[in-house]
């Protein structure tokens, strides 16, 4: 995610009852041209909008972009069913996201429009064949009524690994088709270690990508292996490459990041990488040591929180975690919000509640207003983003793949009855639980790093799970305890790898190798 910018928040705006400017209306009508799309299709239809000058969004080449957090722009939404030579017009009565279109202020705008109609990942440019229009600049001038039109001529296209050098394993899995009625997919990138020799022994690193990441990662990863091989130093980093295969596990799904935890509504994923996709890999590189103490589990933020899951409920396969910002940890601090004690999400004793913040600390955008753009992108739940994919994972089924709201996307207010079901995915709940399970995994197979000024107040939730642990009686030894959770101060979501603690990383986990491979 880029660097925080100091900005004000628009939280009245969110609202769809923005102030402002009155202009007359602004409509958007959105063409297929010929061509474009292979018969009917039903999806989302989302124009999304960029002030200007801005030269990092002016052409909005990438919307949905982590921008948004800290900059909230109008989006429009509306359902549509789409042919070529179909149009389709977003006006006042279309779903609307900070700004009504006959509230516009004056000034220059760009607009892009983005069709989705396949559904099957959190963004829609992780989906080939969804369409979106370029972008167009348009002047909003008080008292005019205009027509913008959008089409859409750009398709999305299939991606691969470049000439990387990574690979792909692909496997149907049976647990996840039979949930889900059917075929259903798990991949991961691989990357090989420097110097491979196919009669060799190597490692794993398991590496889950964040909220937005997926298996093609593994491309940067495998360059950066490149980079490293060029170099005749020994550090821990090229140590590290040389002893271990790098895979990158592919974590999206229809509801978005999966957190590779057995969910009610996204099915067995957990089950599904530990008994179908890991056998799978290993079966196709021999040369893999097929033993817990060397399969190493690595992710930050959504990847940090899988990462804690994993090892903690299948600690047989995996040998430790190096995880880092992970998301929730305990649900007394679902990032700021207590679920269990607040009956409302939105608003805590008369104050909004935050949901971002930059590194000095300010507010840039609030719960209510990350749900509310959430609904005009993928209303219902649908669309896979950061608060829809959350309640995929804990929540429970509304019978048609998506999950049942845990709280009034409208209100803010929270569903109680839902919250022993949430409970099972609350690791300081698990650990209170049955401290006998948890507490060795937390002591000697985690380590965890968060900055203290997180972007989205993960730290807070990090604090709980350490205050858990350091209530308990203490168990193994110095020599076996090497876990430890690490909040770092002053630093960020994203700056946390900036730090010594991080760097130490790669250097633990070749120590790691060395005690259990001897």
């Amino acid at each position: 995610m880029a660097a925080r910018n100091n900005i004000r928040t628009v939280f009245a705006a969110a609202l769809c009852f923005s102030a402002g400017v009155a202009t007359a209306g602004v409509t958007f009508d959105v063409d297929v041209p010929k061509g474009m799309l292979d018969g009917e299709k039903r999806g989302r239809l989302v124009v999304y909008l960029a002030s200007q000058p801005n030269e990092a969004r002016g052409t909005i080449s990438s919307p949905v972009d982590w921008d948004y957090l800290h900059d909230p722009m109008p989006v429009y939404g509306v359902d549509a069913t789409l042919s070529d030579d179909g149009r389709v017009t977003l006006d006042a009565k279309s779903d609307t996201f900070h700004t009504a279109m006959d509230k516009l202020p004056p000034g220059t705008w760009s607009a892009q429009a983005v069709f989705d109609h396949q559904s099957v990942a959190s963004s829609f440019r992780m989906e080939p064949g969804n369409l979106l229009s370029d972008a167009k600049t348009f002047v909003v001038a008080a008292g005019d009524d205009q027509v913008i039109h959008l089409s859409l001529t750009r398709v999305v296209e299939p991606r691969d690994y470049g000439n990387s050098g990574a690979e792909e394993v692909k496997v149907r899995s049976e647990l996840l088709s039979d949930f889900a009625c059917r075929d259903v997919y798990l991949h991961a990138g691989i990357t090989l270690p420097i110097d491979f020799k196919p009669d060799g022994r190597y490692a794993a690193v398991y590496e889950i990508p964040g909220f937005g990441g997926d298996r093609f990662v593994a491309a940067e990863d495998s360059q950066q292996r490149t980079r490293l091989s060029r170099r005749k130093d020994n550090s821990p980093a090229r140590q590290l490459a040389a002893r271990t295969f790098h895979i990158t596990l592919d974590p999206e799904s229809p509801n978005g990041h999966t957190l590779f935890a057995d969910s009610d509504v996204n099915g067995p994923y957990g089950r599904a990488i530990v008994e179908e996709l890991i056998p799978e890999i290993e079966k196709k590189y021999p040369s893999l040591i097929t033993e817990s103490k060397a399969r190493l589990l690595k992710g930050h933020s959504s990847g940090g929180w899988a990462a804690c899951w994993l090892q903690t409920q299948y600690d047989s396969t995996f040998g430790g975690a190096w995880p880092s910002s992970p998301d929730p940890l305990d649900f007394r601090s679902f990032e700021v919000i207590d679920l269990y004690a607040w009956e409302n999400l939105y608003v805590n004793n008369g104050v909004e509640v935050p949901s971002v913040r930059n590194e000095d600390g300010e507010i840039t955008l609030r719960v209510r207003e990350e749900n509310l753009w959430e609904s005009v992108v993928g209303p219902k739940n649908s669309g896979g983003l950061q608060w829809a994919s959350w309640q995929a994972v804990f929540g429970l089924p509304r019978g048609d793949g998506y999950p049942k709201w845990l709280w009034d996307v409208r209100t803010g207010a929270i569903d109680k009855s839902q919250l022993d079901h949430y409970r099972k995915y609350d690791m300081s709940a698990l650990l209170r639980a049955d401290p006998q399970k948890y507490a060795p995994i937390w002591r000697e197979k985690i380590r965890l790093l968060v900055g203290g000024m997180d972007d989205y107040y993960l730290d807070e939730a990090v604090k709980l799970i350490s205050d858990e642990l350091a209530k308990l009686p203490p168990t193994g030894t110095p020599e076996t305890n090497r876990g430890y959770i690490k909040i770092v101060p002053g630093k960020t979501h994203d700056t946390i790898y900036e730090t010594d603690e991080m760097r130490q990383v790669d250097q633990e986990m070749l120590d790691q190798l060395d005690r259990t491979q001897k």
